[in-house]
Formats: structure tokens, sequence, C-alpha cells
């Protein structure tokens, strides 16, 4: 995987109107938890503005990349559920489909170790750290 750093942008007052416009932008894009951040700080369209933005790119980075991968196979290895904690260990299978995003060549057949380690905080994703390990089969 080629690690990337990039710069979002997105008009504040872009954002002002569209809450001010649509009041379903704001149930439809934004968690419950956000709202209520959002809606707390002095200038709020400017903190909608910035989730948004981040939002976008995830989307962007994860479209890319199941645009580089074919003959995608996940195979469950473990999974251990805490009230606090979830614990996702799998491999995924998969061949490089899409030249940029991987460091093997198109055509590689790649085999990764995929581990999730999910905090829980009220029955939610607190938090997510992703530990992944590819090689060339």
């Amino acid at each position: 995987m080629t690690a990337t750093v990039g710069v979002d942008l997105i008009e504040i007052e872009r954002v002002r109107r569209a809450l001010a416009r649509y009041p379903s932008f704001r149930e439809r894009c934004f968690t419950e938890t956000e709202r209520a951040y959002c809606d707390s700080r002095p200038n709020p369209a400017q903190h909608y503005a910035a989730r948004f933005a981040g939002k976008e790119a995830v989307e962007s980075n994860y479209r890319q990349l199941w645009a580089s991968m074919r003959n995608v196979t996940f195979q469950p290895l473990q999974r251990i559920a805490t009230e606090d904690r979830v614990v996702d260990d799998c491999t995924v299978t998969f061949e490089v489909a899409k030249a940029g995003y991987w460091h093997f060549p198109v055509g590689s057949k790649v085999e990764m170790r995929l581990v999730h380690i999910f905090e829980m905080r009220d029955g939610k994703i607190a938090r997510e750290i992703v530990f992944d390990m590819g090689r060339s089969v």
C-alpha cells in the first residue's frame, strides 16, 4: 500500500448555506455525537465543514483501494469480543488490478494479514486500530 498525504478543502460558507437550506443534511451526514459537538462550538459551520471534508477523503481513499483489487477473498481467523473491545483477525487475498495504490505490480496475487481492534464505548465504535501486513504469493 502506498501512503499518501493530502489536503481537502471545502468552503465553510457553502456548508453554512447547506445547513440552513437543508435541515436533513445535518441528520443525513453527521452522527448524533458529531452534531452535538459542532452545534456546541461558536462557529458550527466551520466544524461541520471539517468533518464533511474528512468523510469525503476517507470515502475517496476506500474507493481507490477497492478499485485497485480484484478476486478478493476473506478468511476469518479469529474474533474476540468483550463489552469494551472487539478484535477481528483475518487473511485477505486479492489480485492487484490497478497501479498506484499498492507497491506490488499489477497482476500480483497478494495475501494480507488484517487485524482490526475496535475500542467500544456505549455499544459504539469509539476508536479503530488497523494492522495490515501484505506479501506477494
